[in-house]
């Protein structure tokens, strides 16, 4: 059932959504979840009410194309109505994207840091009232660490009086100005932001006034040996195996495409990394896979071929 509200604070907004909390997204519709809606007395107001809309909001746990619509919304074509189907084929949507610096996503580790000590903190059973990252030694750091996209990062800090703060080995200036499980309130590199935090188990997501990330928190002590068969290949995303071009025994060279994957109306094509020899094909065409789910397994040794 459609859900339509008008948005707080934000003026000439309306809000359509097809689902409620508790309700389960499948793969096999439309991805659309909400659709919002900007009026105003001139396309130009409009376009700047729902730019603010679309920056303002707090979308967290899912990829969107949220930076995309604000770069088609910004852009001078849009604004003056010179706009068709064609649009995405004259101008490359990375160009759309406005892309942030290095200096806004380590500000986003601290907050993610920062929090998660809080949040410890706050559930400590011994000494509360000792300040968080307390150490009798000053000279090590506290660490953590988090996963963002294909590459680990750890964050290094001390608090309190002569206060350090480190991301990757590197020196971050940096100012706390509060701390929460939930929010941070922080000056890094002479740049104020307020972040918001959101944990799911491991996932933490960290936005702000521009903008989201997703970050995943790595282990302090990992669980021995690997969790995938060496040489898999895995779903990037929710879709719908539509062709496996390769079965077990086959020779594969590396870029080649061995499965396409549908997702969001779209075919994603999954290609060897390396000249390797299929060992076995888990995927079926037709079936519905998760994120991380393994599609393909490739080894180096034809002896290791197995059927699948």
């Amino acid at each position: 059932m459609l859900e339509r509200f008008e948005v707080p604070g934000l003026p000439g907004i309306r809000v359509d959504a097809g689902v409620v909390s508790g309700d389960r997204v499948s793969t096999n519709y439309d991805p659309m979840l909400a659709k919002v809606i900007a009026h105003g007395a001139t396309r130009a107001e409009a376009i700047a009410r729902l730019v603010r809309a679309l920056r303002r909001a707090r979308i967290d746990g899912i990829t969107t194309n949220r930076s995309l619509l604000v770069g088609i919304l910004e852009h001078e074509d849009f604004a003056a109505g010179r706009i068709d189907t064609h649009f995405l084929d004259r101008v490359e949507p990375r160009d759309l994207i406005e892309v942030e610096g290095a200096g806004v996503e380590s500000a986003a580790l601290l907050a993610a840091t920062l929090a998660d000590q809080a949040d410890s903190r706050s559930r400590a059973k011994v000494l509360p009232h000792v300040s968080s990252g307390y150490r009798s030694a000053r000279s090590k750091l506290h660490t953590r660490g988090y996963r963002h996209g294909d590459r680990e990062v750890t964050v290094g800090y001390v608090l309190g009086r002569g206060s350090r703060f480190e991301v990757d080995g590197v020196a971050v200036e940096t100012v706390v100005h509060s701390c929460n499980p939930d929010e941070v309130d922080l000056v890094v590199e002479g740049v104020r932001r307020r972040f918001r935090v959101v944990r799911s188990g491991d996932a933490r997501y960290v936005s702000w006034a521009d903008g989201t990330i997703a970050l995943q928190v790595v282990p302090r002590f990992p669980e021995t040996g690997d969790h995938l068969e060496a040489g898999s290949l895995v779903a990037p995303m929710p879709g719908t195996v539509v062709r496996v071009n390769v079965e077990a025994g086959d020779r594969v060279t590396a870029g080649q495409t061995v499965i396409v994957l549908e997702a969001m109306k779209m075919e994603h094509a999954i290609t060897a990394t390396v000249d390797a020899v299929v060992a076995s094909v888990p995927a079926a065409a037709g079936t519905s896979v998760d994120t991380g789910t393994v599609l393909i397994v490739l080894t180096e040794d034809e002896e290791e071929v197995g059927d699948e």
